[in-house]
């Protein structure tokens, strides 16, 4: 093979031939010569990285606000997704490439990855990508796509933005699936501890780092807290988020404050979204829930608020809970014990997993005393800022210079 793609082509065929035995693939290629990369962090100088889309979530917006790390660091930087810019992309700065591979990862299955794996590897080569920081570790073309960039000597890290336990959660079999994928990459990145020492056992190059904030702490005004409006942001759907447990809350809050109000900021299945509205009028809050929908301009949002909920099973970082320290607002939450945001704040205010009927007690007990709930906020927002004293470019410049430094995998 001697074309600059001959690789990439080979990558690309293996999907219709290996669909379903992708972990059979992944330990056949283990020490393949054709997947083996040994580009050195000195001679990186472009970075590429994938998600499907950009609009209305967190993985979305940490891809954003990393671009000025990156950059700072002297990087040139290349974002690959499946899908044309929309109105409601995060916005990029005008000096990371966007680009389109146009064949989207979910209609990609079997014998149809062919084209989209040829059309990533020659974007990778038109745009000179050195490293690749892939965000869709969930992705059903994962393996493939690694292999499309290991092909052309491309070092690959799996950004990987939940808790190492969220597929086990559901029983998908992804979570015995993806370690075993993941020993094949150069590197991976991970957002706590926990996660940290479960990813250990499948490979060696492991990386935590601290998700940027959103805003410039030191330019945020702390909102007000002279009022008992409540905030709840996200995407709206049950599973991980619970829209409807923060509706049952408020149902039992209005009957201890009256005035108490719900301003649920986000987006989602219109199905889902019309099912929360019928709850909401059935149960009389129409004047106690606001559903807003989704924006990108939540500062405002912040700003009027007194208390951030969350009712979240599981997170990855939960961003969310970072901007509302930003702001000096207090949060109730279910207990998320490994979050890093978590551990021993002042500001954050855990229940018990589906207690909605703790929630409702400790978002009373603040919002009934002002001073313990502008004092909590404030100190929230003091571990916050102590927290974000370490430097996060220099975290990433240790990911990249540890691709290629030595053995990746924990296995023989």
């Amino acid at each position: 093979w001697q074309a600059p793609l001959d690789g990439a082509r080979f990558a690309s065929a293996l999907a219709a031939h290996t669909w379903g035995s992708q972990l059979e693939l992944s330990e056949a290629t283990a020490e393949a010569r054709l997947f083996r990369t040994d580009k050195k962090a000195a001679d990186m100088k472009v970075i590429g990285t994938y998600y499907h889309r950009l609009d209305n979530g967190g993985i979305q917006r940490v891809i954003a606000q990393l671009m000025p790390f990156w950059h700072a660091l002297g990087y040139k930087i290349v974002v690959f997704t499946d899908f044309e810019p929309d109105d409601n992309d995060y916005d990029l700065p005008d000096y990371a490439e966007r680009v389109i591979i146009g064949q989207s990862f979910s209609r990609s299955r079997r014998g149809r990855y062919a084209r989209r794996g040829m059309a990533f590897a020659k974007l990778l080569q038109q745009y000179q990508v050195d490293c690749m920081v892939y965000h869709s570790y969930f992705s059903d073309v994962l393996l493939y796509d690694m292999l499309v960039c290991q092909s052309l000597n491309i070092p690959f890290v799996i950004y990987y933005h939940n808790v190492f336990s969220r597929f086990l959660r559901y029983n998908d079999t992804k979570f015995s699936a993806i370690p075993i994928v993941a020993q094949k990459a150069e590197g991976l990145v991970c957002l706590d501890d926990t996660s940290a020492v479960w990813w250990r056992n499948f490979n060696r190059n492991v990386h935590v780092v601290l998700n940027p904030l959103t805003f410039d702490l030191s330019a945020v005004k702390p909102a007000a807290r002279d009022n008992q409006n409540i905030l709840f942001l996200c995407r709206l759907e049950e599973e991980a988020k619970h829209p409807n447990d923060a509706i049952t809350i408020m149902c039992d809050l209005v009957k201890l404050l009256p005035e108490a109000k719900l301003f649920v900021v986000g987006s989602g299945d219109e199905k889902y979204v019309d099912g929360l509205n019928k709850r909401i009028a059935k149960l009389g809050l129409e004047e106690n829930v606001i559903m807003v929908g989704f924006t990108k301009e939540v500062d405002q949002y912040y700003q009027q608020s007194s208390v951030f909920l969350s009712c979240s099973s599981h997170e990855g970082f939960m961003l969310t809970l970072s901007e509302a320290l930003s702001y000096n607002i207090p949060t109730v939450m279910y207990d998320l014990p490994y979050l890093p945001l978590v551990q021993a704040n002042p500001g954050i205010f855990s229940v018990k997993q589906r207690d909605t009927g703790a929630a409702v007690q400790a978002l009373y007990e603040l919002l009934s005393n002002p001073n313990r709930l502008r004092a909590a906020g404030d100190a929230g927002r003091k571990y916050l800022a102590e927290m974000y004293s370490v430097d996060i470019g220099g975290q990433w410049q240790h990911v990249f210079d540890s691709l290629n430094a030595g053995p990746k995998s924990v296995w023989p």
